[in-house]
């Protein structure tokens, strides 16, 4: 029994020799990071955003800043500024200035998951613009910054908005053969943080970005999913109009199809798509009470999806970023010594991709 207690008792020693009083520690929770000038080359203005837990205190966060080219020593000098012991231990988004991202975040990246600080629930989002004026603003209806912005992009990432980029995501997709990353790209408005669309990386550079009214034909493109809506115009040809419909509750499959021919020079991709929902609201001619004319809608709205896709895609190719991942399928279907001879990023932007979309209305609500 005794030997029971002073094994008890060592423990708890043990427990309690590396804990931290609460109260003397402030958690970072965002982290932004901006490209130095040229004077200061391969250095950081890093920002750190950590809520105060003082009942008395004036703000409801500190705001940090210092310059420097490696996050342990970032973290010394924000501690400085502190009365409490900065630390990473809570960190949920990293937000890299526009010019950083165009610069390139390879390196950053690596440094990251090297620090076990940095762990699987870190989001990597871009600003566009600089993470200093983003994370600066004092935005008085969300005080709370870091909790706002987390649940800004977790809202729109589950509405296929915007991609919620995880760092082993990024970190993925960043270093593996046939695919380059995407993330949030973020921007301030009139007290307000607002979603910009979504970043598009050629390997670990920024390039250009989806507009938030192409984001959701993006994820057609992208993958399966099961939720949101989109707003869409179809045309009605043989009446030479054009009409309006919100196509909701939508479930999406992606299928991608290579062909080579035997030739790599000669690779030809097709992309079907297949979206199912509900028809909330249109104003067209058709009487979609009447199955011939829901069946012609569908058709439509199929055609609308495909050419807006092609009109994706052609973007995507013209930025030379495959971030529909397309070169992992090509990858599958050649050998190793074919996809070792052939130069994907040369040959990607001149590839036959074509869009196949097929619509299904399986709710079309009360019309009179």
């Amino acid at each position: 029994m005794r030997k029971y207690v002073s094994f008890l008792i060592m423990g708890l020693m043990l427990g309690c020799s590396d804990q931290h009083i609460v109260e003397d520690v402030g958690f970072v929770q965002v982290l932004g990071l901006d490209l130095m000038k040229e004077e200061e080359e391969d250095k950081f203005l890093i920002s750190a955003i950590v809520p105060q837990i003082e009942p008395d205190a004036e703000n409801e966060r500190e705001f940090l800043t210092t310059v420097s080219d490696s996050d342990k020593d970032a973290m010394l000098s924000l501690s400085r500024q502190s009365n409490r012991e900065i630390e990473n231990g809570q960190l949920r988004n990293v937000l890299f200035g526009k010019e950083a991202a165009v610069n390139g975040i390879a390196e950053q990246i690596k440094t990251m998951n090297r620090d076990p600080i940095f762990g699987t629930r870190v989001k990597v989002s871009i600003v566009n613009g600089q993470a200093y004026k983003l994370l600066s603003e004092p935005y008085t209806q969300h005080p709370q910054v870091s909790v706002y912005l987390d649940a800004l992009i977790e809202k729109e990432s589950k509405l296929h908005m915007t991609p919620e980029t995880r760092l082993h995501q990024f970190t993925r997709d960043l270093f593996e053969d046939g695919i380059d990353p995407i993330a949030p790209i973020i921007k301030m408005g009139d007290d307000k943080i607002a979603l910009d669309g979504i970043a598009l990386f050629n390997d670990d550079k920024y390039v250009d970005k989806i507009d938030p009214i192409d984001a959701r034909i993006f994820f057609f493109l992208h993958g399966n999913f099961s939720a949101g809506s989109v707003h869409l115009t179809v045309e009605e040809k043989e009446k030479k109009e054009s009409a309006q419909l919100l196509f909701d509750s939508i479930r999406n499959k992606r299928k991608v199809t290579v062909q080579t021919g035997g030739n790599t020079n000669d690779i030809k991709i097709d992309v079907e798509i297949f979206i199912k929902g509900a028809l909330l609201e249109y104003n067209g001619p058709l009487d979609i009470t009447k199955n011939q004319d829901l069946r012609t809608l569908e058709k439509q709205l199929g055609k609308s999806v495909e050419k807006r896709a092609k009109e994706v895609i052609e973007t995507l190719q013209a930025k030379q970023v495959d971030s529909l991942g397309l070169g992992k399928k090509v990858r599958n279907s050649l050998s190793y010594q074919e996809w070792s001879g052939l130069d994907w990023q040369e040959v990607y932007p001149n590839i036959d991709i074509q869009p196949h979309v097929k619509a299904e209305i399986n709710d079309i609500g009360v019309y009179s």
